[in-house]
């Protein structure tokens, strides 16, 4: 499988842009926001457990009581990429989706109210009218970026 292809299988819900260009480029897929939000928790933990990552990435399972985070960093690249649906019990849908794109610290720009309406915008765009997007800076050092909590509308 060629890398690229690798990187599509986890980079389906993530940014894959330069900060700037929130507004231009797919935050999150429809199709896959969709089927997450149509797993339980324990059908979200196999699927953790099968995304695949390029070979020289960090991968990172972190077991919570409301779902796996799984974290991916590429630090030769300078970025990293996590997701996580919060469950509330075993039998339901996620109640939001915690989707987070991380970038070197000092290589994102600053979280202006003009940037996280550009990427709110953008992500909302991808989703369309049946979700609700809230964007919030975020640092995990030694990176930074941003988060987006999804909602699916009911």
């Amino acid at each position: 499988m060629q890398l690229k292809q690798i990187k599509i299988l986890f980079i389906f819900l993530i940014l894959v842009m330069i900060p700037r260009m929130a507004a231009t480029e797919t935050i999150i897929s429809k199709k896959e926001a969709d089927h997450i939000f149509s797993l339980t928790k324990p059908e979200w933990e196999a699927y953790a457990q099968k995304i695949v990552y390029p070979p020289d990435w960090k991968v990172v399972l972190s077991p919570y009581d409301t779902g796996t985070a799984v974290m991916a960093f590429d630090r030769a690249g300078g970025y990293g990429l996590s997701i996580q649906p919060l469950y509330e019990d075993n039998h339901s849908p996620p109640a939001m989706l915690i989707v987070g794109s991380y970038y070197r610290a000092g290589t994102f720009p600053p979280f202006t109210e003009k940037l996280k309406k550009e990427f709110e915008e953008a992500a909302k765009k991808d989703l369309g009218p049946g979700y609700s997007v809230t964007a919030t800076y975020a640092q995990l050092t030694p990176f930074e970026g941003v988060e987006l909590t999804v909602m699916k509308l009911q």
